[in-house]
């Protein structure tokens, strides 16, 4: 994910029309506009991963790890 990251960043950054404070600006929006539901999206999946592999989500109505 770091990787695609850097990657759209540098696009946005080489895809600036000048150096001003706009472009800039606008730039780090377009980065945003790309990265941020992506990225929402893996932290959450992440956190759920967590969680049921440390053994505090029940899968399949089981008894989880804690409660054995």
């Amino acid at each position: 994910m770091a990787m695609k990251d850097a990657v759209v960043l540098a696009n946005c950054l080489y895809n600036m029309d000048d150096k001003s404070d706009k472009s800039i600006k606008r730039a780090f929006a377009d980065y945003y506009r790309q990265r941020y539901l992506e990225a929402e999206d893996k932290a959450k999946s992440s956190s759920v991963s967590t969680r049921i592999m440390s053994g505090h989500v029940r899968v399949g109505g089981s008894k989880s790890i804690s409660e054995m």
